[in-house]
C-alpha cells in the first residue's frame, strides 16, 4: 500500500502579484510594491491599536490574551506568561463560504 502525502498549495507574494499583473495590465513589480504597501499600512495600524476591513474580506485586529502561568516542559518549572495582544482575522462571510464549498 502506497503512502499517500497531504500536499500543500502555496501562493507566495511573488505569485499573487503575478496573478494582480496579468489582471490588471500592471508589471509584477509595482504589483509586488502595492502588496508590500498594503501589508506595512496593515502591520502598522495593528502596532496602533487600529482594526483594518477589507470588504468581502475580512477584519484583521488584535486580542487581548490575558496573563496566565505556564509550565516549561523541560524543567517543570512555573513561569507567568504577561497578558499581550495577538493579530486576528474575523473572515467575512464570502471568504468562508468559498472555502468551505470545497471539497473535502
Amino acid at each position: 500500500m502506497k503512502n499517500e502525502q497531504k500536499q500543500e498549495h502555496f501562493l507566495r507574494k511573488s505569485d499573487v502579484a503575478g496573478i494582480i499583473a496579468e489582471r490588471t495590465g500592471v508589471t509584477k513589480k509595482v504589483a509586488e510594491q502595492v502588496i508590500g504597501e498594503m501589508l506595512e499600512v496593515i502591520k502598522e495600524s495593528l502596532a496602533e491599536g487600529t482594526t483594518v476591513e477589507l470588504h468581502y474580506f475580512g477584519k484583521i485586529g488584535a486580542v487581548r490574551r490575558e496573563s496566565r502561568i505556564a509550565r516549561n516542559p523541560t524543567t517543570g518549572e512555573t513561569v507567568e506568561v504577561p497578558a499581550r495582544f495577538v493579530p486576528h482575522i474575523k473572515w467575512a462571510k464570502a471568504v468562508r463560504e468559498a472555502t468551505s464549498a470545497r471539497e473535502v
